[in-house]
């Protein structure tokens, strides 16, 4: 699984609320997280969208930006129709040949 395919299956689980869908992307060694293990970092995953759905309203969308003092990540944050800050923010670090990805809490 290359690169973009991994951050494609990731928007797009978070965008229709099914974490579970990511299991196959998370699980390729393409993919580093930042807790103890991908068991570890799924189950926080899942919590984290499955509150962002009960707090969403409307449609859910994703907005790319890049964080300032570091040139190769991102926060992937996942807006919906009505509020003004982000329901859900997922760290991307592209390294090399890897992606990192950590989930920020709310």
């Amino acid at each position: 699984m290359n690169k973009e395919n991994i951050l494609e299956a990731l928007a797009n689980s978070c965008i229709t609320f099914s974490p579970e869908s990511f299991i196959p992307y998370l699980m390729s060694d393409n993919v580093i997280v930042s807790m103890p293990t991908k068991v570890v970092f799924y189950s926080f995953f899942k919590r984290m969208v499955n509150y962002s759905k009960s707090i969403s309203s409307g449609r859910s969308y994703l907005k790319v930006e890049k964080v300032d003092f570091e040139q190769n990540q991102f926060y992937y944050n996942f807006y919906d129709e009505i509020h003004q800050f982000a329901r859900l923010t997922i760290v991307v670090t592209i390294l090399e040949e890897k992606i990192e990805l950590d989930v920020l809490p709310f």
